[in-house]
């Protein structure tokens, strides 16, 4: 998710003669994005709140940030709103059962002694806009992941507490529980991992494949996944390839898609425990956003490139092209089956809105 420059939210659509004269003319396409107080950030999060604004919050833009700001997709326009009390980058947000915004962790940016990592974590509430502590995890955390469980509380797993040498992966977990405001120590993974997935499963069991252990490059080749009720992470089948610094998605029949333009995409059934292939998408080798559609399908972003996998026909299409390459921009789905993309590394618009819908394509990878 690197840094975006101010400008224009442009839809994406196939119809080019009309977002080519708007190239030129520099005329505003629906949905476009008022420059007023935008914040070129990159490494941050971005939140779909319950009146349907999204909230983006920290990341980096030569330094670490703690400016956090609303877009809202119907208007297009940017509004400010109360800064994180700590700058971070590589933090995780999860919506609350009662619509504030979780932040946990991240990393402060530059050169800290002790790695730069946080320990800290902090909640928005929409209705004030307003920022409040929301106590500290026993370890510092960035590259974690942060999962909502069906009884409210919030599941955080692995990370790292810095970037110094030797700041390698921890197999810890933590859980926060937002009616008492605490944190207490959850069962460790049996794998210490980075850059992980973590996709919460129908039967209410959350699903971790794949980050990096011991070191950077050194791919963790393993899946588990943590049962709440019983405080206990269960073995999983492995997957096929090892999987660090993906996208998981669930999708509609309860299994669960890797995208990995890398390694190798596959798709995990939890009912018979066991991966199999996936075609692999037409993307650039680069970082992938995803995000799911209504449809059953689910969007895939990488630098220009727009692509939807469809689990009925177990294949790829090609949709279009952003009008400005972007790499890492976060993907927020909204009920009305458009994908707003925010940040990321980019010299355009700060957001673009695709409607996948609108865009015809056309199949290009299947079996």
């Amino acid at each position: 998710m690197r840094s975006t420059r101010q400008g224009h939210s442009w839809s994406v659509r196939l119809g080019l003669v009309a977002v080519l004269s708007c190239l030129v003319t520099g005329c505003t396409l629906p949905g476009s994005a008022s420059s007023a107080g935008i914040v070129r950030r990159a490494w941050h999060t971005s939140t779909l709140l319950g009146d349907g604004r999204i909230l983006v919050a920290g990341g980096a833009d030569g330094g670490a940030l703690d400016a956090a700001e609303l877009f809202d997709p119907a208007t297009g326009r940017w509004a400010a709103t109360a800064s994180l009390g700590d700058a971070r980058e590589e933090h995780t947000a999860t919506r609350l059962a009662d619509g504030r915004v979780l932040v946990i962790g991240g990393w402060r940016g530059g050169w800290f002694r002790g790695g730069g990592g946080l320990d800290t974590a902090e909640r928005y509430d929409p209705a004030t806009g307003r920022w409040e502590g929301a106590g500290r995890m026993g370890v510092r955390r960035m590259d974690h992941t942060a999962t909502l469980l069906p009884d409210g509380r919030v599941l955080v797993t692995g990370g790292k507490p810095g970037i110094d040498a030797g700041d390698y992966a921890t197999a810890g977990a933590e859980i926060y529980d937002s009616s008492t405001d605490r944190w207490v120590p959850a069962a460790p993974m049996a794998h210490a991992r980075q850059g992980h997935t973590a996709t919460l499963l129908p039967d209410g069991r959350v699903l971790v494949v794949g980050g990096s252990g011991a070191g950077l490059d050194t791919d963790t080749h393993t899946a588990e996944a943590y049962r709440p009720s019983a405080d206990r992470w269960e073995p999983v089948a492995p997957p096929l390839h090892g999987h660090i610094n993906t996208s998981a998605a669930l999708l509609a029949d309860g299994t669960v898609l890797i995208v990995d333009n890398v390694a190798g995409s596959e798709r995990y059934d939890p009912a018979a425990n066991r991966w199999r292939p996936v075609p692999p998408p037409v993307l650039p080798i680069s970082w992938v956003a995803i995000a799911p559609l209504p449809d059953g399908r689910v969007l895939a972003v990488s630098e220009a490139t727009v692509a939807a996998y469809d689990p009925a026909t177990d294949g790829w299409q090609h949709l279009g092209t952003l009008v400005t390459p972007r790499i890492q921009p976060t993907t927020t789905a909204l009920p009305n089956g458009q994908v707003v993309l925010i940040g990321g590394t980019s010299k355009g618009p700060p957001a673009e809105i695709i409607t996948p819908s609108s865009m015809a394509g056309r199949i290009v990878q299947s079996r």
